[in-house]
């Protein structure tokens, strides 16, 4: 018999197991929706819905670069305990996904066919493990004139923040040390935007208008008001546009000043910040 994709979303959203294994199910009881259920309960993959509104707030972050530096791709991967994120087995399902993200190609979405195939991989995990498990995020990036790198901050031998940024413009082999040394500074410095195109209008209106309230309750001339506001909107990019901070190893220097002086022309086309719990995308390329 046909099992209709409305039976499948159906069978899932009662019981919170995964898209395949619920077709499956159907198939296997000839669309029989309470033998479905049945089947899923016997085989522990129904169990996985009741774990659906639990936080995911550990878990691990995994990257990959290609020989040459032009590719990378990075994902995180979360699930509910440290001591899962430690494990073995979720150590291994990361970097499987990360391996599943890369052969697919930088820039792909995960979406379709790979989606599929990831999913399938999560839920096996996450019956085994009996926790709630998702991929949380991923990236992925091909450099056309440049490199990509990928920085991973590890404690105890595990990775929970990462860090993968593209630059172009230069020599690959001239970039990458360069690179690298920009993903660390990234991974301190924690940059919200590349330039302060990306800042948004409402964020800096915002900006202003908190540092007014401020200066007026603090009793400032009304004169000196604006000058406040827009002080407060420079330290903002200061501090929280990449190409304008302060450069960790060379704080006399900005970023987009540090990296022409080591590599005139070089230009920095985005990144990705990635922290187990939270998480933090870089702006695309225009």
């Amino acid at each position: 018999m046909t099992i209709s994709a409305a039976d499948v979303k159906a069978l899932r959203e009662e019981t919170g197991a995964g898209m395949m294994d619920c077709k499956k199910a159907l198939v296997d009881t000839d669309g029989d929706v309470q033998a479905a259920k049945q089947l899923l309960r016997e085989k522990g993959l129904a169990a996985v819905g009741k774990r659906a509104e639990r936080a995911a707030t550990e878990g691990l972050v995994e990257a990959r670069v290609s020989d040459d530096g032009r590719r990378g791709v990075m994902v995180e991967l979360s699930c509910e305990t440290d001591f899962v994120a430690k494990g073995e087995r979720f150590g291994t399902l990361a970097a499987t996904v990360a391996d599943k993200v890369f052969e697919y190609g930088s820039g792909a979405e995960v979406e379709g066919e790979l989606a599929s195939e990831i999913e399938k991989l999560v839920e096996d995990a996450a019956v085994d493990l009996r926790e709630k498990i998702e991929l949380r995020d991923s990236a992925a990036y091909d450099a056309k004139d440049g490199v990509v790198v990928a920085y991973l901050h590890r404690a105890g031998g595990w990775a929970k923040k990462g860090v993968l940024v593209e630059v172009d413009g230069a020599d690959p082999g001239a970039l990458e040390p360069v690179a690298y040394e920009l993903a660390m500074h990234i991974q301190f410095a924690r940059p919200e935007f590349l330039t302060r195109d990306e800042v948004s209008a409402s964020l800096l209106d915002e900006e202003r208008s908190i540092a007014e309230a401020k200066a007026r309750n603090e009793g400032k001339p009304e004169d000196i008001v604006p000058k406040i506001a827009e002080g407060a909107v420079a330290k903002l990019y200061k501090e929280r546009v990449l190409v304008e901070q302060a450069y960790i190893k060379d704080e006399k220097k900005t970023i987009a000043r540090w990296l022409e002086d080591t590599v005139p022309g070089a230009e920095i086309r985005r990144f990705a910040i990635f922290e187990v719990g939270s998480g933090a995308d870089g702006p695309d390329p225009a």
